[in-house]
């Protein structure tokens, strides 16, 4: 499905106004504030979702059309550092001295911490029942296999552009892609062999 996006003119730094889908669905209308760093966003029965933004862009506040909000909260770096849902719940995450996530306080207080190797790609997730996720990755930086908790692993294969050509799955089930000279797919095999072209 190809998605079409309006601008209010063809300057570089035109604003989206319009989006919608080649088959009509999807259909949304964007109404711009600059005084109030504000969008509304209308969805395709014309119900509105109203963004706020910070005087650098970034979001801070979501109010549904119902009156429901949610809100964030950023440090310095403008990393997401607190959220209150539209229901009142809290989460918070808290960052590394390198940038890295390295855990989250869900609204229930349970806790995720996140481990990462010396490239500060994700190794270990330690969630909150407190099972162990992991993670290996090949010379490229691509994810080469995946630990869950029972110890199973599914494996992943790249060709030389990095893109995904195969997935073993834990029970030994196997996906394949195929792309062309391009570099876009052109077909993919599932566990039970059925193709898509």
């Amino acid at each position: 499905m190809v998605r079409n996006i309006r601008y209010k003119s063809t300057e570089a730094k035109a604003k989206a106004i319009e989006e919608w889908a080649d088959d009509g669905s999807f259909h949304t209308k964007l109404k711009w504030y600059s005084r109030l760093r504000q969008v509304a966003v209308y969805d395709a029965y014309d119900v509105p979702t109203y963004y706020y933004f910070d005087l650098d862009g970034f979001t801070y506040r979501t109010c549904l059309a119902d009156g429901r909000e949610s809100w964030y909260s950023r440090d310095g770096k403008k990393r997401i550092t607190r959220q209150i849902d539209f229901d009142g719940r809290e989460t918070q995450q808290e960052y590394n001295d390198q940038g890295q996530l390295v855990k989250i306080v869900q609204p229930n207080g349970g806790i995720i911490r996140f481990a990462y190797n010396k490239n500060n790609m994700p190794i270990k997730i330690k969630d909150a029942e407190g099972s162990i996720w992991k993670r290996e990755y090949d010379t490229q930086g691509n994810v080469s296999k995946e630990i869950n908790p029972l110890g199973q692993i599914t494996q992943y294969k790249y060709n030389n552009d990095s893109q995904l050509i195969e997935v073993i799955d834990a029970k030994g089930g196997v996906k394949k892609i195929q792309y062309n000279e391009l570099g876009q797919m052109i077909s993919y095999s599932d566990c039970s062999e059925k193709s898509s072209y």
